[in-house]
């Protein structure tokens, strides 16, 4: 499965699908626009789908006395569903957004330190792409994020895609031969969203089952007193 197709590779496939001419010297005036269009359609696709595939957790170290910490490098706050502190040898959730009122328990204005954090928040101002956490750490630590990893760059030809290339190439090339008024368009598309459908099963739940040797998913087991009660239970015969 071509999972890292770079941008030159997308490129070719996208000419053989839409059935334009792979000679290097014609319709060098149309490069740019396809490369565009393969750019835009991963990002839509990034978008409009969720990726487990994508699916990270990066540590950012807290520091006694930091407001403000800047996002781990392939993660934005638009990608981050989840975030933890790690106190002694648990990993404690925390929630998002701070408010008036928790300033009026902890002013992190007037520098006040505790920890663990126990909020974070987007931080904008100043145009910095940064977060707070709540109250202000008063030692070091670790806060834990989990989400989907930023797309990569898709502007040099030896970029690589950060979604499936042939999902891609597939996508575009509905668009551009609907363009052209060419009768595969539909069929195309077709293909592309069967393509994109196979790619989500796969990337599915059925990665939380249980493997069993010999094939299919474990079947899940009652647990007596918890999931069903069986006779005698908790008689002591």
């Amino acid at each position: 499965m071509p999972m890292g197709l770079t941008l030159a590779e997308m490129l070719d496939r996208l000419k053989a699908e839409t059935h334009m001419s792979q000679n290097v010297a014609h319709g060098l005036n149309h490069q740019d626009a396809l490369k565009n269009l393969l750019r835009r359609v991963q990002e839509e696709l990034y978008v409009q789908h969720d990726w487990p595939r994508l699916v990270v957790s990066r540590d950012v170290p807290l520091l006694n006395g930091t407001r403000y910490y800047n996002y781990p490098a392939d993660l934005a706050f638009e990608t981050v569903n989840q975030a933890w502190v790690l106190y002694g040898t648990r990993w404690e959730p925390i929630s998002y957004s701070i408010t008036p009122d928790d300033f009026n328990v902890y002013n992190s204005d007037d520098d006040f330190r505790t920890f663990p954090p126990q909020k974070w928040e987007h931080y904008a101002d100043g145009g910095l792409n940064q977060f707070q956490v709540w109250p202000i750490p008063s030692q070091s630590g670790t806060l834990r994020m989990r989400g989907r990893k930023a797309l990569g760059p898709l502007v040099a030809t030896s970029d690589v895609a950060t979604l499936d290339g042939t999902l891609i190439v597939l996508y575009a090339a509905a668009e551009v031969l609907a363009q052209m008024k060419r009768e595969d368009a539909q069929l195309k598309l077709q293909k592309a969203q069967q393509f994109l459908r196979m790619l989500k099963a796969r990337q599915g739940g059925n990665k939380t089952e249980p493997f069993v040797m010999g094939g299919g998913a474990q079947r899940n087991v009652g647990r007596p007193g918890i999931d069903f009660i069986p006779p005698g239970y908790g008689s002591g015969s």
